[in-house]
């Protein structure tokens, strides 16, 4: 550029230009998460004093999960009535759960959230109403009361389901990479110590037995040269002829 003697106005433009391509390979190289990214933009705002109030946010997602619940099912149960323009009907919504799981990924409020233990509450109490239901024998007079009673337990539980696996589906979108390279990095740390542990066991019993070779006498007394006296050669006992000598 410099032996070229061009202008500084092109110099800059040159400049702009090689900036906006850096930015452009950074963009759509391989391997980036536009999640994670779109994350760290809402925390450098959110995570500010101003905000200190969305710390309790994971105290009120059971409220707003029963509301939502109850929504869906009314928007519903309106596709099989005579349209209205007053009436918002639908089939599905999905932007809930994606939205909680967002909140409280940019919050870092999952450890809170699963604290509640919530879904294991709600599976605890659908458990307990189809249990009623199928305990109370209906009469005559009661079976189209019963059928419709089991009928709205049936599509509360179905709502409950699509809701959980929407948010544990939307929670895989806004995972925490450092987390996850964290808990690779242990368990290949833990899996390096458990094999240099077991070499060292390893290596530990056969020197025992090493030393244990050497150390240990003779199972049977080691032969003599056979001399005058009356002994055997190989026990090294006392040689009796019979004859008392």
């Amino acid at each position: 550029v410099t032996a070229a003697k061009l202008s500084a106005e092109t110099i800059a433009a040159a400049d702009n230009l090689d900036t906006v391509l850096k930015r452009l390979s950074s963009s759509f190289a391989e391997g980036v998460d536009y999640f994670n990214m779109l994350v760290d933009a809402f925390q450098k705002v959110l995570s500010t004093a101003d905000h200190g109030h969305l710390r309790n946010f994971a105290s009120i997602m059971p409220a707003l999960t029963l509301n939502f619940v109850d929504n869906m099912l009314r928007t519903k149960d309106r596709l099989h009535r005579k349209p209205n323009k007053s009436d918002e009907a639908g089939f599905t919504d999905d932007g809930f759960a994606l939205g909680c799981a967002f909140l409280l990924r940019v919050l870092g409020l999952y450890d809170d959230f699963d604290a509640l233990h919530w879904w294991e509450m709600v599976d605890v109490w659908l458990a307990t109403k189809e249990r009623q239901l199928q305990s109370a024998k209906p009469n005559d007079d009661a079976e189209d009361e019963w059928n419709i009673s089991y009928k709205r337990n049936l599509s509360l539980s179905k709502e409950w389901k699509l809701l959980y696996f929407g948010f544990q589906a939307s929670r895989i979108f806004f995972r925490v990479v450092e987390d996850d390279q964290k808990e690779k990095e242990n368990e290949n740390d833990k899996k390096e110590g458990e094999s240099e542990s077991a070499n060292n066991v390893q290596t530990q019993s056969e020197e025992n037995k090493n030393s244990e070779s050497i150390a240990s006498p003779p199972l049977y007394p080691t032969p003599t040269q056979p001399g005058n006296d009356n002994t055997d050669p190989i026990l090294q006992i006392p040689h009796d002829d019979g004859l008392g000598f």
